[in-house]
C-alpha cells in the first residue's frame, strides 16, 4: 500500500502513446554545436554501415556545401531527386516529401531539421516534412545546430549576437529515438574552417571575424552538451514515470500574449517553467478595443507569437475586456493558475499622476499568485508600444461625416443663439456646444472630426457669443480659461463616447460570437442525424465566420462526398478540385490543420481543420482569404468544430447501440428459436428412443395391439422430425431469399384433405371439423406448405384425457403429466410393463384433480403443458401434499432446473431419457417412501445441533423453534448428514443413498438439492454455519454450540 497508485489517465495515455508509436518510424539527430563539425559525415557514414547490414536506405536530401569529403560519401547510396521551386525569380531545390513517400525505404536521410521551404512546397518547414515520414513508418537521419533549437534561442543569440530565424520545437529535438553529439574541440573546428573544409573562402573570413572564435565556439560547445544532458534526463524521468506512474505538481504555468518583439522570449522562459515544474502551460490573450486598430506588422508579430505557444505545447485561451490586468487575474481565479509570467512593461511610473503599470495592477488584483517578470532586453528603439502600434491610417475626410459635423455645429450655434435671445448664461450655451462634439463623436467613424468640432465649437462660441461679438477677441480676462476647459470638455467628451461605441461594438461582436456557441450547442442536441449535424455546423460557422464552408465526412479513411454551404453566390467548383481534396486527404490522415493561412500546403483555397474527438470525423473547409482568423474566432471556431465531433460521436455511438440491441434482440431471437427446437427435438426423440428400447427388452411381453401402438408412435415422431427439418431448411431459404414459392390456384378442400390424409392416423384423438361459406372456395396458394402448416397445427393441438389402469395393482400409482402424445404412451407402456399402476393427464387442470381426488404415490410431470406451466403445478400441489414429484422435461438449463426444485420437486429428469433411468428414479423414490412408512420407534430420537433441531418420528425438522417445509429429498440429505455429524459424506455416498445410483445427472441434482436445504437452514448460505462444502469431495455437518 506504500506505493503510489498509478494514475489511470496516465496510464491510458501511456498506452495510447505507444500505440501510436508503435507503427511510427524512428528519428535519429546528428546534434552539434556549430557548422563544420561534421554532422552531415557522421550521418553519411552511418548510413553506408546500415546499408552494409542490408538496411534499405535512401539519401533524400543533403545539403549541397563545398566539402569533397562530405559528397564523396553519397557515392554508392540511392539519391533522390530535389523538387525544383521557383521563389523570388530563382529556382530553388527542395526536398521532395512526395517522391520519399512513395519510394518509403526503410531510413531516408534528410539533412538541415531546422531548414525553411519555399512557398509552394507541402510543409513550411522541414521537420513538418520529418514528421510526416515518421508517422508513414520510414526511419529518418537528420541534423541540427544548437542554436536552432527553440528554448535556446535566446540564450545562444546573446552569445552569438545573431538572432537565428530557422528553429524547431524543443518537442522535436527530446523526442527523437536517439541523438547523436558530433563534438570537436573549438581549435580544430577553427583549423578545419581555415583549410576551407567548411566554407568557401568568401564566407570564411566573414565566419571567423562574426561567429568563429574561442570564446563563442566553446560557449556553444557547453550549451550543446548541456542541453544532451537535459534530455538524458528527460528520458529517464519518461522512463521512471513510464515504470513507476506520473506525478502532478499541481502548478498551473500561464503566460500573456502580446505583439511585443519579446514576447517570443517571454513564452519561451514560461515554457521552460512548466517542463521543470511539470505543470499545465496555459497562453493567454486578452482582446482589447485597442486590437481593432493594431497595426499590421504587430498583428503578425501576434500571430507568431501565438504560433510559437502552441509549438512549445501551450493551451490557447482568448477573453475579452478593456483592463487586461482584471482579465488576466479573474481568469488565473477561474482556471486555477499558480505562476503568471510576463513581460516588463516599457511604461514605468515616473510621478504621482502616472496610471500604475500592468505589473502593479496585476499584483493587487491577484496578491496570492507568483508573477515572474522578465527583462525586456531589446533596445530602446525598439521597444514596443501600444499606441506605436496602432495602425497609422491616413485620415481621409468622408463627405458624409464632414456633413454630419457642419450640420450639428450649425444646430448648436442657432440653439445657442435662441438661448442668448430668451438670456440663458454662457455656460447653457458652453453646455451645448459640449453636446453637439459629443453627437459628432458618436455618428461619425473617426476621432479626427470630434476633435476638429472641439476646436471649431470654441471659435465660434467665441465669435457670435462673447464681447465683442464677430471676432476672435475677448475682453474679459476669464475667457482664454473658458475656451479652454470647454474645449477640454468638449474633447474628453467625445473621446469618451468614441471609446464607449467601440467598446460597445466589440462587446456586440462578442456576445453574437457566443451566442452562435450556445445555439450550435442547442442545434447539435436537437439534430437527428449525421446530416443534420453537418448542415447545423457549418450554417453556425457561416454566422461566426461570413465565409463559403466545405465539409468532409469521413468514411473510415477516406472522405465522403462534399457538403456545400454557400454565403455568397460565387461558383465553390474550384474549392472541391482534386488538389483541394487532397489537402482535406492529408488533414484527415494527419489529424492537423492544412490549407490557407498555415505552413501546411499553405497554396489550397481553403483553411482544412479536423472534426475530431477521439477520432476524425470529418473536414471542415473554410474559404479563406489572406488573412487570417483572428484569436477570438479561431477559439470560437474550434469550439464549435469540438461540439460538431462530439455530436458525431454521440451520434455514432448511438448507431452501434442501436446496431447492438438489434444484433443483441436477433441473438436472443435465434437463442429462443434454438431453445424451442431442442425442446421440439427432445420430444419425439425421447419417444422413439423409449419405444425401441422397450421393444428391444419387453418386446416378447407386449401383444400385438401393443407393439403395433409402439411401432405407430416411432413412425410418427420420425415423420414429424423430418417435418421439422423442412421447416428449418424452408426458414433458412426464406432469410437467404432462395425459397421458391409455387404458387397455383388450388381448391382449399383439396388441400385439407390432403392434410387430414397426412394426421389421419391420430384423427380418432382429435375433433377436426372444416367450415366453408362456399361450396367451391379457390385460393392463391402453396399447396405443400399450406399442408405442412396445417400438420403442425395439428400437433400443437390439446390432445385429449385418458385415464388407465394396469391389471397389475400390487405397486405404486403413478400420475403421468404429459401433453405430447408418443412421449406418454412411451411412459406408460414402460409402466404397464413393469407392473405399475397409472393414470395420465395432457394438461395442468387435469393433473391437478387427478392428484386431489387420486392422491398418487408419486407425479411424472412435463412443465411445458399447453394451459399452464409445470412449475406453477408443483407450487399447487405443495400447498396441501407432499406427495414425490418427479420432473421430465425438454428443458435443459439450470435456471429451470433450480426453479422446479425451489417450488418443491423431488427429481429432475431430462428429455431425451432413458427408460432404464426412469424405472432408477423411481424405484429411488419408493426406497424412500418405504424408509418414511417404516421408522420404528426404537429408532425415534430428536437431535438437537445448535438452534437445529430434527424429530425423526415426526419427520420434521425446525429452526428456532419453527418448522422448516424441506422436500423429501431435503429432509433425506438433512437427516444423512445430522445421524453422521462431523464426517465428509462424499458425493458418492449421498447419492448412493437417496437415488441408488451416482450418475453424474445425480451429482448434479445434489448439488442443487443442497443449496435448496442451505437456504433453508442457513442464515447467510455464503457463509455456512451448519453444513461445510468439501470442494470435489462431499458435505459436512458442523457442530454447533
Amino acid at each position: 500500500m506504500g506505493e503510489s497508485r498509478h494514475n489511470p489517465d496516465q496510464l491510458l495515455k501511456g498506452i495510447q502513446a505507444d500505440e501510436e508509436n508503435r507503427n511510427k518510424g524512428l528519428l535519429k539527430i546528428f546534434f552539434g554545436y556549430a557548422a563544420g563539425v561534421g554532422k552531415t559525415y557522421a550521418m553519411l557514414e552511418a548510413a553506408h554501415m546500415e546499408k552494409q547490414q542490408g538496411i534499405d536506405v535512401v539519401a533524400g536530401y543533403i545539403e549541397p556545401h563545398a566539402r569533397p569529403k562530405t559528397a564523396a560519401l553519397l557515392n554508392g547510396l540511392e539519391v533522390l531527386p530535389t523538387r525544383e521551386v521557383l521563389y523570388n525569380g530563382m529556382i530553388r531545390n527542395e526536398f521532395d516529401i512526395d517522391m520519399a513517400l512513395k519510394r518509403k525505404p526503410q531510413i531516408i536521410l534528410v539533412d538541415e531539421l531546422a531548414h525553411t521551404n519555399a512557398e509552394g512546397c507541402r510543409h513550411a518547414k522541414r521537420y513538418q516534412d520529418i514528421k510526416e515520414l515518421l508517422n508513414a513508418g520510414i526511419d529518418v537521419y537528420t541534423t541540427v545546430n544548437v542554436q536552432h533549437i527553440e528554448s535556446l534561442c535566446d540564450t545562444v543569440a546573446s552569445i552569438t549576437e545573431i538572432v537565428v530565424r530557422e528553429r524547431i520545437p524543443d518537442s522535436i529535438f527530446d523526442n527523437a529515438d536517439q541523438v547523436e553529439l558530433i563534438d570537436i574541440e573549438p581549435q580544430d573546428l577553427i583549423n578545419r574552417l581555415n583549410t576551407r573544409n567548411v566554407y568557401r573562402q568568401t564566407q570564411e573570413n566573414q565566419a571567423v571575424e562574426n561567429f568563429f572564435t574561442i570564446e563563442k565556439l566553446t560557449a556553444l560547445r557547453e550549451i550543446s552538451l548541456r542541453r544532451c544532458a537535459d534530455r538524458v534526463n528527460i528520458l529517464t524521468e519518461n522512463t521512471r514515470i513510464k515504470n513507476h506512474g506520473d506525478y502532478h505538481t499541481g502548478e498551473h504555468i500561464l503566460v500573456c500574449l502580446s505583439s511585443s518583439p519579446s514576447n517570443a522570449k517571454i513564452i519561451r522562459t514560461a515554457a521552460k517553467m512548466a517542463s521543470a515544474f511539470k505543470g499545465e502551460f496555459t497562453a493567454l490573450f486578452v482582446e482589447t478595443p485597442d486590437f481593432s486598430v493594431m497595426s499590421e506588422e504587430n498583428v503578425k508579430r501576434l500571430r507568431s507569437n501565438i504560433r510559437l505557444a502552441e509549438q512549445l505545447g501551450a493551451k490557447i485561451e482568448t477573453v475579452y475586456g478593456e483592463d487586461v490586468s482584471f482579465q488576466i487575474a479573474e481568469f488565473t481565479r477561474l482556471s486555477g493558475v499558480s505562476k503568471i509570467v510576463i513581460g516588463r512593461s516599457s511604461a514605468t511610473k515616473r510621478h504621482l499622476l502616472s496610471k500604475p503599470t500592468l505589473t502593479e495592477k496585476l499584483i493587487d488584483y491577484a496578491p496570492n499568485l507568483d508573477v515572474h517578470i522578465i527583462p525586456d532586453t531589446v533596445s530602446n528603439a525598439a521597444v514596443y508600444q501600444l499606441r506605436g502600434g496602432r495602425k497609422k491610417n491616413h485620415i481621409v475626410f468622408s463627405v458624409n461625416d464632414t456633413l454630419k459635423s457642419t450640420s450639428i455645429l450649425i444646430l448648436s450655434s442657432l440653439v445657442g443663439m435662441i438661448f442668448q435671445k430668451f438670456g440663458f448664461d454662457e455656460a447653457n450655451i458652453i453646455t451645448v456646444f459640449v453636446l453637439g462634439v459629443l453627437a459628432t463623436a458618436v455618428i461619425t467613424n473617426h476621432q479626427i472630426y470630434s476633435l476638429i468640432s472641439s476646436i471649431v465649437s470654441v471659435l465660434v462660441f467665441n465669435f457670435l457669443f462673447t464681447e465683442p461679438q464677430f471676432t476672435l477677441q475677448a475682453y474679459d480676462q476669464g475667457y482664454p480659461v473658458t475656451f479652454i476647459i470647454m474645449f477640454l470638455a468638449a474633447f474628453l467628451t467625445g473621446s469618451l463616447a468614441i471609446r464607449i461605441k467601440n467598446q460597445a461594438k466589440q462587446a456586440a461582436q462578442s456576445a453574437y460570437r457566443t451566442k452562435v456557441l450556445f445555439d450550435t450547442n442547442q442545434l447539435l442536441q436537437q439534430a437527428k442525424d449525421k446530416n443534420e449535424i453537418v448542415s447545423a455546423t457549418s450554417n453556425q460557422l457561416i454566422k461566426l465566420l461570413g465565409k463559403d464552408i466545405v465539409f468532409y465526412l469521413a468514411d473510415g479513411e477516406v472522405l465522403d462526398t462534399p457538403h456545400i454551404f454557400s454565403v455568397t453566390e460565387e461558383n465553390l467548383e474550384s474549392c472541391i478540385s482534386e488538389n483541394e481534396k487532397a489537402v482535406a486527404g492529408w488533414v484527415l490522415k494527419n489529424n492537423k490543420r492544412a490549407g490557407a493561412t498555415t505552413g501546411t500546403l499553405s497554396n489550397a483555397k481553403c483553411l482544412y481543420l479536423a472534426v475530431r474527438s477521439s477520432m476524425v470525423y470529418g473536414v471542415v473547409g473554410i474559404v479563406m482569404g489572406e488573412i487570417p482568423l483572428d484569436p477570438f474566432e479561431n477559439s470560437i471556431l474550434l469550439s464549435i468544430l469540438g461540439e460538431c465531433a462530439l455530436a458525431l460521436e454521440n451520434e455514432k455511438n448511438a448507431r452501434e447501440k442501436q446496431e447492438a440491441a438489434i444484433l443483441a434482440k436477433n441473438e436472443q431471437l435465434r437463442a429462443n428459436l434454438l431453445r424451442a427446437i431442442s425442446h421440439d427435438l427432445r420430444t419425439p426423440l425421447t419417444s422413439i428412443s423409449g419405444n425401441a428400447s422397450n421393444l428391444l427388452s419387453n418386446g416378447d411381453s407386449f401383444d400385438n395391439d401393443t407393439k403395433k401402438q409402439l411401432y405407430m408412435d416411432i413412425y410418427d415422431d420420425s415423420m414429424w422430425l423430418i417435418n421439422l427439418v423442412e421447416n428449418l431448411l424452408a426458414v433458412t431459404r426464406i432469410e437467404e431469399g432462395r425459397l421458391n414459392l409455387h404458387i397455383t390456384e388450388d381448391l382449399m378442400e383439396d388441400v385439407i384433405t390432403e392434410a387430414l390424409h397426412h394426421i389421419n392416423r391420430k384423427s380418432e384423438e382429435h375433433h377436426i371439423s372444416v367450415e366453408s361459406k362456399e361450396e367451391f372456395l379457390l385460393a392463391k396458394m402453396d399447396a405443400k406448405l399450406i399442408v405442412q402448416i396445417i400438420c403442425r397445427t395439428e400437433q400443437y393441438s390439446h390432445l385429449h384425457y385418458r385415464q388407465g389402469r394396469s391389471k397389475y395393482m400390487n405397486k405404486s400409482l403413478i400420475l403421468v403429466v404429459e401433453d405430447d402424445t408418443s412421449v406418454r404412451n412411451l411412459i406408460t407402456t414402460t409402466l404397464k410393463a413393469h407392473e405399475y399402476r397409472y393414470l395420465t393427464a395432457p394438461n395442468g387442470q387435469s393433473a391437478i384433480l387427478e392428484a386431489s381426488s387420486h392422491n398418487p404415490d408419486i407425479v411424472l410431470l412435463d412443465l411445458g403443458l399447453p394451459d399452464m406451466d409445470g412449475v406453477e403445478i408443483i407450487k399447487k400441489i405443495r400447498t396441501w401434499s407432499n406427495m414425490p414429484i418427479i420432473v421430465i422435461s425438454a428443458r435443459s438449463e439450470d435456471t429451470d432446473k433450480i426453479d422446479a426444485l425451489d417450488a418443491g420437486a423431488d427429481d429432475y429428469l431430462t428429455k431425451p431419457f432413458s427408460v432404464e433411468e426412469l424405472l432408477a428414479r423411481l424405484r429411488v423414490t419408493q426406497r424412500r417412501l418405504s424408509m418414511m412408512q417404516k421408522v420404528s420407534p426404537a429408532e425415534a430420537v430428536v437431535f438437537v445441533n445448535g438452534k437445529l433441531r430434527v424429530d425423526y418420528v415426526a419427520g420434521c425438522a425446525y429452526l428456532n423453534e419453527e418448522e422448516l417445509h424441506l422436500t423429501p429429498i431435503e429432509y433425506k440429505l438433512l437427516c444423512l448428514l445430522t445421524r453422521n455429524i462431523g464426517k465428509v459424506l462424499t458425493h458418492t455416498f449421498l447419492t448412493q443413498s437417496i437415488w441408488g445410483s451416482s450418475w453424474d445427472n445425480d451429482i448434479a441434482s445434489l448439488r442443487v438439492f443442497m443449496a435448496t436445504l442451505r437456504k433453508k437452514i442457513e442464515k447467510e448460505p455464503n457463509s455456512p454455519q451448519y453444513i461445510q462444502t468439501h470442494i470435489g469431495v462431499g458435505y459436512r455437518m458442523l457442530k454447533v454450540e
